[in-house]
């Protein structure tokens, strides 16, 4: 089940959590710089996660697709190796059940051609 899988996780954010209400009843004025730091660390690592792994591949993207400046993630000569390969697929796939597709279309208003 889920929980005998996570048990270790929950296990240390309880005794965590545990911990952080034991200081903070013991020492409240130690609380809110703690709280403070916790959160500033939480946003810094928040921010990298997206800056690494949102804003860059998605920036390299945008470069490649619209300034075609391959850098990465493609070349032009795979590009239009995959398009000619999709080009010839969706062909042979219309060849293969142009008159099913066809008698749907009639039926609904709509043509494979």
């Amino acid at each position: 089940s889920h929980l005998e899988r996570h048990w270790l996780g929950y296990c240390a954010a309880a005794a965590g959590g545990g911990a952080v209400l034991l200081h903070s009843m013991y020492r409240p004025e130690a609380l809110l710089p703690l709280l403070r730091r916790t959160a500033r660390e939480a946003g810094a690592a928040a921010a990298s996660f997206l800056s690494y792994y949102v804003v860059a591949p998605v920036s390299m993207l945008v470069r490649e697709l619209y300034s075609r400046q391959y850098e990465q993630v493609s070349d032009p000569r795979a590009i239009s190796e995959a398009n000619a390969l999709l080009r010839s697929l969706l062909r042979q796939f219309k060849e293969n059940y142009a008159s099913e597709l066809n008698a749907l279309g009639a039926a609904g208003g709509a043509s494979a051609a």
